[in-house]
């Protein structure tokens, strides 16, 4: 089993971005948990055209770059459906130049092995950052995609069989940077 974080491909696909930089505050108190997944809008999202940050030309992709969201085309979720609905929940975004989803995952787990792993942590406990991973193997069973408990605001992970879906269904703008193996005895 192999663990990876979900990415997209923002240097060869497109990124969106807010049209209205006044939503970030709203966005990020909904998908952090500060405000219930009910007040969610269908906020306005425009394709990244600017050419200091990226290619106007780049063509459309399944998982667009608009950090520090998770998004899906509606090809995407389509194909990922099941996956998603029992991982998390999906919120319409408004693009003229395509239909897009904003997933926020719910399923955290506890599987970070912090003795193994290599982690920057505050006075606190709070694990702000995580250099080298280490899960604890027994608490990945059947799991495909989650959030650690220890930042459960931040990165999405992956497992084989999220990968192996995208790649079936021919899905494009993923990234999956490997993070983790788990050595079979």
């Amino acid at each position: 089993m192999n663990v990876y974080r979900l990415n997209p491909d923002g240097e060869h696909f497109q990124s969106l971005v807010l049209k209205n930089r006044d939503d970030w505050s709203l966005v990020s108190a909904i998908v952090e948990g500060r405000n219930p997944l009910s007040e969610w809008l269908p906020f306005e999202v425009s394709v990244l055209r600017d050419p200091k940050i990226a290619s106007p030309e780049l063509p459309p992709g399944d998982f667009p770059f608009l950090s520090p969201l998770d998004v899906f085309s509606a090809r995407a979720v389509k194909a990922l459906a099941d996956i998603l609905g029992q991982n998390g929940a999906l919120l319409p975004l408004r693009c003229d130049e395509g239909e897009y989803f904003v997933f926020v995952a719910t399923n955290v787990i506890d599987a970070l092995d912090l003795s193994r792993s290599k982690v920057w942590e505050l006075d606190t406990g709070r694990v702000v950052r995580i250099e080298e991973y280490a899960f604890e193997p027994e608490a990945l069973n059947d799991q495909v995609l989650f959030r650690l408990v220890q930042r459960p605001w931040c990165e999405t992970y992956v497992t084989d069989a999220f990968v192996d879906r995208v790649r079936s269904a021919d899905l494009i703008g993923f990234q999956f940077p490997l993070l983790w193996t788990k050595m079979h005895k």
